[in-house]
């Protein structure tokens, strides 16, 4: 699906598509970044309606780890590092997160907040510039859960809202 939006908008693999304060991704990059991002989730057992958070800066890894837990076939919960912990813990556990991506300086963030068991994915520590196997990917139907959203709790408890393809 990724392919056919570029395609559509008449993107060539160069053209920029993200651009943050670290420098620009092209399409091509962010295909193979996203590919990265999903096989390493693929691997940790990520696949139709499994919530992976994101505690990540917003900014193109961000971007890319989105991308790559939709291409894996799962759905993602944006944990925003500003939140307080209470929060963070809050959504995790409603969530029920199996898996975690932290990056850009989150490291130890949310240590102490994951349930026992949790697969803690460092994308700092990925090499986002290899070729993986990308069988399996991009395999979502329009009825899998694609992502979570928080309200904002103003009626004393924050309520998560799932999102389909």
């Amino acid at each position: 699906m990724f392919e056919a939006v570029v395609a559509l908008a008449g993107s060539a693999p160069g053209d920029v598509a993200v651009v943050d304060g670290g420098g620009e991704w092209t399409y091509a990059e962010l295909e193979r970044a996203s590919a990265v991002v999903a096989a390493r989730l693929r691997e940790s057992g990520v696949g139709p309606d499994s919530v992976v958070g994101l505690c990540l800066p917003r900014g193109a890894l961000m971007a890319v780890a989105m991308l790559g837990v939709l291409r894996a076939g799962g759905a993602w919960l944006a944990l925003d590092p500003s939140y307080p912990v209470e929060r963070l813990r809050l959504m995790v556990g409603e969530a029920g997160c199996a898996v975690v991506v932290r990056g850009g300086g989150q490291a130890g963030l949310l240590d102490g907040l994951l349930p026992a068991g949790t697969v803690v994915v460092e994308a700092d520590g990925l090499d986002l510039t290899v070729e993986v196997d990308r069988a399996g990917l991009d395999a979502a139907h329009e009825d899998d859960l694609a992502y979570l959203v928080f309200t904002s709790g103003s009626t004393g408890r924050p309520k998560g809202v799932a999102v389909t393809h």
